[in-house]
């Protein structure tokens, strides 16, 4: 190409600073916090932090219905998130879990001299 179109991103890439998560709130990031606190009320302390301020800053672009909009979209995920027993699925022993051990064959098996694991995978025996 001619270089324009590399010439603009990099230009872009200048100016451009992504949010952090990590930083903290901003005064307007911690009323919709807030109006999310008073929404979900004693259930708001069970919600992951980081959750709830990727939503927060997610949605950062709908500045007239923010905390409505989080407060909606936060609440399908969760519903989601029971529905589908994505918070308890490592604990649960999946069905024909022996079925699938017996015929593939794996696990760690110790460490390397520089304290990585190594990890035994037997794929030959894989029908």
């Amino acid at each position: 190409g001619n270089g324009k179109s590399s010439l603009a991103i990099k230009e872009l890439l200048m100016v451009f600073e992504p949010a952090v998560e990590w930083h903290d709130l901003s005064a307007s990031e911690r009323q919709v916090a807030q109006a999310l606190q008073a929404h979900f009320g004693a259930r708001y302390e069970e919600i992951p932090r980081d959750l709830i301020v990727c939503f927060i800053r997610g949605y950062a672009h709908d500045e007239v219905n923010w905390a409505s909009t989080v407060a909606q979209l936060l609440s399908d995920t969760l519903k989601w998130r029971v529905d589908m027993g994505a918070d308890t699925a490592l604990a649960r022993t999946p069905s024909k879990r022996d079925e699938f051990e017996s015929m593939y064959q794996a696990g760690p098996v110790g460490h390397d001299n520089e304290g990585h694991p190594i990890v035994l995978e037997r794929v030959g025996k894989v029908p």
